[in-house]
């Protein structure tokens, strides 16, 4: 018999709702905590804040920026009982300042339901590694 395949259109994608996962965080005060799926906009938005871009001479170098990680991560995919946002990523320096055991937590089920391993941080090194510095415009 053969098997049935469902093709990608735009009701399908709709009608799928993101992940969203709780976990208890007894060093938050015992409280549960919902993490979601980042959508591609977020995991864009989250990556692209883990690069530094600096100015040497006229050029313009990348390099990568792992500064309050797991924070960022977190205020990407903590949410509320609607799936929003509770954290925005100005407050990533708030949730940053929360214990390292919490955070962990978190981050742990946000990096595994946004499929998210030690190899997707080395991809990120290795691309800016490779990537050439632009030039600044001349005066």
């Amino acid at each position: 018999m053969a098997e049935d395949k469902v093709y990608l259109n735009k009701q399908t994608v709709q009608a799928r709702p993101r992940t969203i996962e709780e976990v208890f965080v007894p060093e938050l005060g015992n409280v549960w905590v919902r993490v979601a799926e980042m959508s591609g906009a977020d995991k864009d938005r989250f990556e692209a804040s883990l690069i530094e871009i600096q100015q040497v001479g006229k050029r313009l170098t990348q390099t990568p920026s792992l500064l309050n990680v797991r924070a960022k991560l977190a205020v990407q995919c903590i949410v509320d009982e609607n799936g929003q946002r509770i954290y925005s990523d100005d407050e990533a320096n708030v949730v940053g300042a929360w214990g390292a055991v919490a955070l962990d937590r978190i981050v742990a089920v946000a990096r595994r339901i946004n499929g998210m391993g030690e190899d997707d941080q080395v991809a990120l090194q290795e691309a800016l590694k490779n990537d050439q510095p632009a030039a600044l415009p001349s005066d």
